[in-house]
């Protein structure tokens, strides 16, 4: 059997990090729940794959986390199925499903408590993962798709950023009762904000790659009220008034990430664990906002702004002597870029 540890190493690059660093009690079970979610994720997002058969795939994959423990037939069925699907993911991702059955194990083993936290956020996040694939499954350059509304995006981030947040903070909670929260309510709402926050990092950084394949999470309400189709889009049209749209979800999406800040700011002092994966992600994507708003990034973008590996591994070796003061951290995220 190969371990978590492996698989991590596999398919979670940078985010491998944060998880590497959070406390031993929490680890094992953020790490398997990051696993499973990635999984499903290689699955909805294999190109060969006919959309009914991601949609059967990742319907039971849901259906096959909602008893405890994963029962062993539908297990096999279910890793039949991904045998017999036209798959054809990355060397690592193809790994992790290939192993799928080792994460089914480690669910198994793991007490009720943490099994429901990680049955939440598997089941919700392949509901977004379902909404996606309902809206965009079958959109092409030619015939792109756009959500509807600013709700269905809020519903979608939620589902696929905010639902994480929630699940990273319950787990914490949960193993951590010595935290001493005041207000584990709002705590707990700062995290489903946050989370929301850095999936909307990756649906700017992400937006015209994702154009370019037919797929606009700009909803139409939007762009409608800035006077924009999708077609102006297409076309390279009207790149101004885009911008100006473009660069007002920077600004909302800023206000997101902040509320990691505040989140930062409950933790124990010299968590440094803890506070270390909370804070990389947190600033990491703020560096990727101003970046995308300082390179004047639209449709017209053929890669994506991404943080270069060496400034990630500078972020977080600077950070080291800053995470246990709350005013060092919150003057680095004011500070000007």
């Amino acid at each position: 059997m190969t371990s978590e540890k492996e698989l991590l190493k596999n398919v979670a690059r940078s985010f491998y990090l944060s998880l590497r660093v959070l406390p031993k009690r929490v680890r094992p079970v953020i790490s398997l729940g990051y696993l499973l979610c990635r999984a499903a994720d290689t699955i909805a997002d294999t190109p060969t794959t006919p959309l009914d058969e991601k949609v059967k795939l990742l319907s039971q994959f849901k259906n096959l986390f909602k008893p405890f423990p994963v029962s062993n037939s539908p297990l096999k069925e279910f890793l039949r199925e991904l045998e017999y699907a036209n798959l054809s993911p990355r060397e690592n991702e193809k790994k992790l499903l290939n192993h799928f059955e080792d994460c089914a194990l480690w669910f198994n083993q793991l007490n009720r408590t943490d099994q429901s936290f990680i049955q939440s956020v598997v089941q919700a996040v392949i509901t977004g993962m379902e909404m996606d694939l309902h809206v965009f499954g079958d959109a092409s350059p030619q015939e792109p798709k756009a959500l509807a509304s600013e709700k269905d995006l809020e519903a979608y981030i939620h589902l696929i950023g905010g639902e994480p947040g929630q699940f990273w903070t319950r787990v914490c909670l949960a193993h951590w009762p010595n935290l001493n929260i005041r207000q584990q309510d709002q705590f707990l709402q700062d995290g489903i904000v946050f989370g929301t926050g850095l999936q909307m990092v990756n649906i700017l950084r992400d937006f015209a790659q994702d154009l370019n394949m037919g797929r606009c999470y700009i909803p139409v309400e939007l762009l409608e009220r800035h006077h924009l189709t999708i077609k102006d889009l297409v076309l390279k049209e009207k790149e101004d008034v885009f911008l100006t749209l473009y660069n007002d979800l920077i600004e909302q999406t800023l206000f997101r990430l902040q509320r990691g800040l505040t989140y930062i700011e409950k933790l124990p002092r010299f968590s440094l664990g803890l506070r270390a994966a909370v804070w990389w992600p947190l600033i990491i994507g703020k560096k990727t906002l101003i970046q995308l708003r300082n390179s004047g990034l639209s449709f017209r973008e053929e890669k994506p702004v991404k943080i270069s590996r060496s400034t990630v591994y500078r972020l977080m070796a600077g950070s080291l002597i800053k995470l246990p003061f709350n005013g060092w951290l919150r003057r680095e995220w004011e500070g000007r870029e």
